[in-house]
């Protein structure tokens, strides 16, 4: 009897625990957000910014807005839709220096290495959307002393933060050289009505695109392409095709520039080399 007693409450358990987990699973955000950071300077004045990779695992939203629970002013910058950011279906878009990202101003707050700034993304669909953003404080570092330096001062040296690909700022370009082989590129999009998706085709002169698992150096002529969506990067492409999932109703501008094996931007005079078209959702 006990035996069969303990049967049925395990299997009760078992029963409510599905329940509850399909529950948990059921109310779960399509936005799934990692590798967040907040990049403060050494100082811990001004305002700075905050980058992040995005995963919309279900139908097109637009990001409306960001706040931070460190008060002052928190804005989307690099955006062409007006302090807004679409975000495709399917998708992992990142929020990057070379692109759309989050910055924060006002903050009073002391914030030291490796702290978390807690923020809230504010979507049209999904609604609301708590992301931690691990604070890192690029600056000086201070150099082991040789024994021919005990008798001196410690001596200052800039560190380099530790950024992921995406991380890359707009500045960091390849400028190619007048005379040589000039990589060009140039783009149509086509609309798929099965799936609401569009397809990029780039077509490209004095390039190559290469992938590979490990870090390459720079070779003239070779690299890959960055997809941007109203400012906002959606992926890197390497090769000619491209897709972007759904979209919501309006105009959004679509931008592909050429980047080197080391993800600097190919430019002339300092203008990317890029192509750039606007396609309008009904």
């Amino acid at each position: 009897m006990k035996h069969k007693r303990a049967i049925a409450v395990l299997f009760l358990l078992v029963v409510g625990s599905g329940i509850l987990f399909w529950k948990i699973q059921d109310s779960t955000t399509p936005i799934i957000i990692s590798s967040a950071q907040a990049v403060v300077p050494e100082n811990g004045d001004g305002p700075f910014p905050v980058y992040m990779t995005l995963e919309n695992t279900g139908e097109a939203d637009t990001l409306l807005a960001i706040k931070s629970q460190l008060g002052g002013e928190a804005m989307i910058m690099g955006s062409t839709t007006k302090g807004r950011s679409v975000v495709p279906a399917g998708s992992k878009p990142s929020f990057s220096a070379d692109g759309a990202h989050f910055m924060l101003s006002g903050v009073t707050k002391d914030l030291a290495e490796g702290d978390f700034v807690s923020l809230t993304l504010i979507f049209e669909n999904a609604g609301d959307v708590a992301a931690k953003a691990l604070v890192k404080r690029p600056g000086m570092k201070k150099m082991e002393m040789s024994a021919n330096d005990k008798a001196g001062n410690d001596k200052d040296v800039p560190e380099t933060p530790k950024m992921s690909h995406d991380m890359h700022g707009a500045g960091n370009s390849f400028e190619v050289a007048p005379g040589g082989s000039v990589p060009e590129i140039s783009m149509e999009i086509e609309a798929s009505l099965q799936n609401n998706e569009w397809r990029v085709i780039t077509q490209t002169k004095n390039f190559e695109f290469v992938q590979s698992a490990k870090p390459l150096a720079h070779t003239p002529g070779q690299g890959h392409a960055h997809l941007y969506l109203n400012g906002l990067k959606l992926q890197r492409i390497y090769g000619a095709d491209a897709i972007i999932g759904s979209l919501p109703k309006g105009d959004h501008t679509v931008r592909v520039t050429l980047n080197t094996n080391d993800h600097r931007a190919y430019s002339i005079q300092g203008n990317p080399i890029s192509a750039e078209k606007i396609i309008t959702v009904n």
